[in-house]
């Protein structure tokens, strides 16, 4: 289920393929608040999209704060499925 919420955010929040990890966070929690690392035996977001194996994410470093930010996209033979 929260691989579903994850490609819906990607659809609704991404940018040139890819999708910034906080925006897609945010845009979940304000549909369902239920979904969460923990409820899937997780202790981050990060760790959700390392553990699903559907998709590539990296990290960027945000130029006006200077913070390290996760982008993930779905992994291109994973969408055939």
């Amino acid at each position: 289920m929260i691989v579903h919420w994850l490609r819906n955010a990607e659809s609704e929040c991404a940018r040139e393929g890819w999708t910034c990890l906080p925006d897609a966070i945010r845009y979940i929690q304000a549909r369902n608040p239920a979904p969460g690392p923990k409820k899937y035996g997780c202790s981050s977001w990060r760790q959700i999209l390392h553990e699903a194996r559907v998709f590539e994410m990296e990290k960027r470093t945000d130029s006006s704060s200077g913070a390290t930010v996760a982008w993930y996209r779905s992994r291109l033979s994973a969408l055939s499925n």
